[in-house]
């Protein structure tokens, strides 16, 4: 072996330690790096659940106590298309031939259009008493009655109108209404479903 390959292999030698050390520290680092980015999983996991929970809290404070048969009497008695059947109340009272009967039939309509829920599945998760409520049908409502309705369902105010107190929390799963015409003014053909949830 001559003098200068003992020097490389010397030299080789001496470099693999250094590697090897090297290699481990780049393991380590990588371990680490993983490591924090676990950690940072299960805070942002913790973060949400503790937001989960605080919603949670309060919308028990909020709604503990709501009225059990709020859909009976806050939203079944509401009436729909008032202006439309008063003016045909006040036609009929100022005609004095005998009324068509498209109008005759129209009143009729009218008075059987009532918002009417029926309780489908009703499930109790500890305190929480969760029903799925359905419109039975559907109904005809204007702007005017959709928005009333959606502050009876959301708890929010609309045109100085505030929802009425003891609302159990009402979560709105199926919302459809298609458009129609009815003697020159806009009406809508709703369904619609939702979830009331109770708290004890």
């Amino acid at each position: 072996m001559t003098r200068k390959s003992f020097k490389f292999y010397l030299f080789l030698g001496a470099l693999l330690p250094l590697m090897g050390a090297l290699f481990f520290y780049g393991q380590k680092v990588s371990d680490c790096s993983r490591a924090k980015e676990e950690v940072r999983a299960v805070a942002d996991v913790l973060r949400l659940q503790q937001k989960r929970q605080h919603l949670n809290l309060c919308a028990r404070a909020t709604f503990t106590g709501a009225d059990h048969f709020y859909i009976d009497n806050q939203l079944e008695t509401l009436t729909l298309l008032n202006r439309e059947e008063e003016e045909i109340k006040s036609l009929l009272a100022a005609e004095k031939s005998l009324p068509d009967k498209a109008i005759l039939e129209r009143l009729k309509v009218l008075g059987k259009n009532r918002l009417h829920f029926s309780e489908g599945s009703v499930q109790t998760f500890g305190e929480v008493t969760e029903t799925l409520e359905e419109l039975v049908g559907t109904v005809e409502v204007n702007e005017e009655d959709l928005m009333r309705l959606l502050t009876h369902v959301e708890g929010v105010s609309w045109r100085g109108e505030a929802p009425p107190e003891k609302r159990p929390q009402l979560l709105i799963t199926d919302l459809h209404f298609d458009r129609k015409e009815r003697g020159g003014s806009e009406v809508f053909e709703l369904r619609l479903k939702f979830l009331k949830r109770e708290f004890s």
